[in-house]
């Protein structure tokens, strides 16, 4: 699919095509989050006698991914009625995964109805 030709009217295809750009770079650093947190828990010494589970690591983590996913979902509204975008935390695929207006296909095994995959 050529995503230039659902580019929502008065947008360059320049400018369109920037935009996608920017949220496929964030969609990329949600995915490293998802890994992230699929890897398990960070652990560390507590300096003497036992190793403790990083509350610290968790809240990071969850910060970043809600920073990430209310930039996203900004990105994605700036283009207009019909796009959306919905996320999964599942790193083996895609996490951020986009809907295209007008679009009857999808790059994912749900098809359409799960969108396309950034």
């Amino acid at each position: 699919m050529d995503l230039i030709e659902h580019r929502p009217q008065g947008w360059s295809k320049e400018a369109f095509a920037g935009h996608l750009s920017l949220i496929a770079r964030h969609a990329k650093s949600h995915l490293g989050v998802s890994e992230e947190q699929c890897s398990g828990p960070r652990w560390t010494w507590n300096g003497g006698t036992s190793w403790e589970w990083s509350q610290k690591w968790e809240d990071r983590l969850t910060k970043r991914e809600e920073q990430l996913e209310r930039r996203i979902t900004a990105l994605v509204a700036e283009l207009g009625e019909g796009w959306r975008v919905t996320f999964g935390g599942d790193p083996r695929g895609y996490t951020v995964k986009l809907h295209v207006p007008g679009e009857p296909r999808g790059n994912t095994w749900g098809g359409a109805e799960e969108g396309w995959g950034v």
